[in-house]
């Protein structure tokens, strides 16, 4: 049965209420109540308001639920290791309050959300209509749905639990300006606080004041947004990865390989050893070294400085932005690139758009070449594969083929088996400069100074063009030269 408490002013003295011995529910008076549960056997047994300082002073026992009136209820459960309030019975009742060492697992609903803002202190599904304060748990445990836990800069407590949903339950830690945030294998340390276990959880959302160690993290899903530095002192599993900070750098050094991702720092250097990709990166300053096997993707945006080593297969893309190539080495960086036999390891795939393709390399030269390849195929479209003066120095064993506007670049010996180049100019260098291999002009605004024998059929502005006679060749020059020799002259 049911028992409602009606009586809203101080009784003179106790009143003790009993239930029946089945289900009973006893509801509270539409006031301000404060209930202390004292045991739980068949039922529970406890005190309603008894301090007096509320009113009635009522005493209960064998009660099996307890419903709030229609104002703030505040409910003491500190006899209770655990409380489930997806059988506890409670309604009607707004604060919930624990002794630091309690457990609360939230009810069945679709989605739970929970706010941890104090110490072991926060709230479930505020503002709905089971929504609950808490304070004094130190466990957290979702339901057999979706729960979502999110932890403000003052918020901490022992551990979170997703429970038995679908696997969609997410955790986000927003840390202190400052603050390193330690992102670790079932547990995380934030704002000066920590570690905090966390289990079944699937995505993770780490909004960081400071540093950030991705310290063998282990979820699907992980964003981290930091206002310093991210880095990995033990290896992580993410399947999918997104890592901000605009200002700062990521630096990952203990990975066997990243499987795929999104991220934007001013500087990104990855070790790895079996792969990275695909990978979008934005950034300033890439450098990447892959040391075993498997492929490099990257696609980056905007003007970037970059550095991939790999030994395998490299695919670079760069839009919206100039790219100068420190290297792109798909030899691995080991041993002397410039050998004539055998395999470079792997072939290079380069696209740029909105940008052109320059070399780091103030003296481009055949010992140091900055793209090294068993095959390569570039396509830079809207600008030059490297400069008049700097060259693309390339080291490629069988094919080169290069789709640009304007071709500047320096071949290692031996040269590619295969070269296809097409481009509006294409300017061939050698150690001491332009070797004329191949010379293909507009205007002579475009032509680099250089050493050269003959121009032929040239008209700049209508006026034809002509070399000194002593350094030129024509026909009848020809015709005189082998007459002297023959003696007839």
């Amino acid at each position: 049965g049911s028992v409602t408490i009606n009586h809203t002013t101080n009784f003179t003295s106790p009143i003790n209420i009993t239930g029946s011995g089945g289900t009973d529910t006893l509801i509270a008076a539409n006031r301000p109540n404060a209930w202390v549960i004292d045991s739980v056997g068949t039922g529970y047994t406890g005190r309603l308001n008894e301090d007096g300082a509320l009113g009635t002073r009522i005493r209960f026992f064998g009660f099996e639920n307890l419903t709030g009136g229609n104002l703030a209820d505040s409910i003491n459960l500190s006899v209770l290791p655990t409380v489930n309030l997806a059988t506890a019975g409670f309604s009607g009742i707004e604060s919930l309050i624990g002794n630091g060492t309690n457990s609360l697992q939230a009810r069945n609903n679709p989605t739970n959300d929970w706010v941890i803002d104090g110490l072991n202190s926060g709230t479930l599904n505020n503002g709905a209509a089971d929504g609950v304060s808490f304070t004094g748990f130190n466990r957290l445990v979702g339901g057999t749905n979706t729960d979502n836990f999110r932890f403000d800069t003052s918020g901490r407590l022992t551990s979170i639990d997703g429970g038995t949903g679908t696997n969609t339950n997410t955790l986000t830690v927003n840390g202190a300006n400052g603050s390193l945030m330690t992102l670790g294998a079932g547990s995380f340390s934030a704002s000066g606080f920590g570690p905090v276990g966390y289990s079944r959880i699937n995505t993770v959302t780490a909004n960081s004041g400071g540093a950030t160690d991705l310290a063998g993290i282990n979820v699907t899903n992980l964003v981290v947004n930091s206002t310093g530095n991210i880095t990995d002192s033990a290896a992580f599993s993410v399947a999918s990865l997104t890592l901000n900070t605009p200002t700062g750098t990521i630096t990952l050094v203990n990975q066997d390989s990243i499987a795929g991702g999104t991220f934007t720092a001013n500087a990104i250097s990855l070790t790895t050893n079996n792969g990275i990709g695909p990978l979008n990166t934005t950034t300033a300053t890439l450098d990447v070294n892959n040391r075993i096997s498997g492929l490099v993707d990257i696609t980056n945006s905007g003007t970037v400085s970059a550095s991939v080593i790999n030994a395998g297969n490299i695919n670079f893309t760069n839009n919206n932005g100039t790219v100068t190539v420190r290297q792109l080495n798909a030899y691995g960086g080991r041993g002397n690139p410039n050998r004539g036999d055998g395999s470079y390891g792997g072939d290079i795939f380069l696209v740029v758009t909105g940008g052109s393709v320059h070399t780091a390399d103030a003296s481009p030269s055949t010992a140091n070449p900055v793209i090294v390849a068993q095959n390569f195929t570039g396509f830079v479209l809207d600008g030059n594969f490297g400069e008049r003066g700097k060259p693309m120095s390339v080291m490629v064993k069988q094919r080169f083929d290069l789709r640009t506007r304007g071709a500047y670049y320096l071949f290692g010996v031996p040269p590619p088996l295969d070269v296809n180049i097409n481009a509006d100019l294409s300017l061939s260098y050698d150690s001491i400069g332009f070797n004329g291999r191949l010379l293909e002009i507009d205007s002579l605004g475009e032509f680099d100074p250089a050493i050269f024998t003959e121009i032929r059929n040239y008209y700049y502005e209508d006026v034809a063009i002509m070399l000194p006679a002593d350094q030129r060749l024509d026909g009848a020059d020809e015709e005189e030269k082998d007459e002297q020799k023959e003696g007839k002259l």
